[in-house]
């Protein structure tokens, strides 16, 4: 967190407190600012990827607390400049603009970052359609967070993607069945009951998506699937209830692309059962 708001948000929010006018307004903000981030960095330790989610929720109010300070620091400055330059405020429009069009111009990767369709925009639609059709079943496993493997850096954030159990549920009710437990596959494996074919496994693209150490070190497999579906593969026996095919394609900044070298991967929901 503090390597984001050092740069682009303290010094702004700084001109708020150093304003004679604002100072005495703004110096409980400050302090509480200063208080949280103090307490954040000594309870949830820095910003690391083994500390998802619960870390990055615990640094969270920082970026609430800093937020009015950097606004009033921008008021502040604004101020500073009209009453320096007769044409200051309206100068700043134009140069707000100027300064957008050249950053998408020596930055087009992230005017495409911006714009960009991603795959799990594309799976999202394609999955709310899928709860539509879906049999009656007693427990569905999803991914939840996957975590490198042992030895590689993740580079980022890790691997994840929510699954919305609110729209899931939503569908289900509509149709009439009952809604199943929802459970992350690390679970999968310590539940007995889903061998008698009541169970079914959601195939996202996070499952057959890979961190950019695991490509650089050579271990995506010919399948594109993740090593955790691989070992639940091994022990049961995958029944395609509803499947669907999206495309791959994404920004060129990625950090965890999906089915590398692939146009297209199919996902859906799988019934697992116990090999006979």
């Amino acid at each position: 967190m503090w390597s984001f708001t050092t740069p682009l948000l303290l010094p702004v929010a700084l001109v708020a407190v150093a304003s004679r006018e604002r100072a005495r307004a703004t110096l409980p903000l400050c302090y509480a600012f200063v208080a949280i981030a103090t307490l954040s960095l000594h309870f949830a330790g820095p910003m690391e990827w083994r500390a998802y989610p619960d870390g990055y929720l615990k640094h969270q109010p920082q970026l609430h607390l800093i937020a009015p300070l950097f606004g009033i620091g921008v008021v502040v400055l604004l101020g500073f400049v009209g009453s320096r330059l007769q044409r200051g405020i309206e100068l700043l429009a134009p140069a707000a603009l100027l300064l957008l069009v050249a950053t998408a111009w020596t930055r087009p990767d992230a005017t495409r970052l911006l714009f960009a369709e991603r795959v799990m925009e594309r799976e999202l639609v394609a999955l709310e359609r899928a709860f539509e059709e879906l049999p009656p079943h007693d427990v569905l496993v999803v991914a939840g967070i996957l975590p490198p493997p042992a030895g590689l850096e993740p580079g980022g954030d890790p691997l994840e993607m929510h699954f919305p159990v609110g729209i899931y549920r939503a569908v289900l009710e509509a149709r009439g069945l009952e809604p199943a437990e929802v459970i992350p596959l690390r679970h999968a494996l310590s539940r007995p009951e889903l061998v008698d074919g009541r169970a079914l496994l959601y195939v996202g693209s996070t499952l057959r998506s890979f961190y950019r150490s695991e490509i650089e070190a050579g271990q995506v497999p010919a399948s594109r699937e993740r090593p955790e579906l691989a070992r639940l593969r091994e022990r049961f026996a995958f029944e395609p209830v509803r499947v669907f095919s999206v495309s791959t394609r994404e920004p060129a900044v990625s950090r965890h692309p999906v089915a590398p070298g692939w146009p297209e991967v199919e996902l859906g929901f799988y019934r697992l059962s116990a090999y006979r």
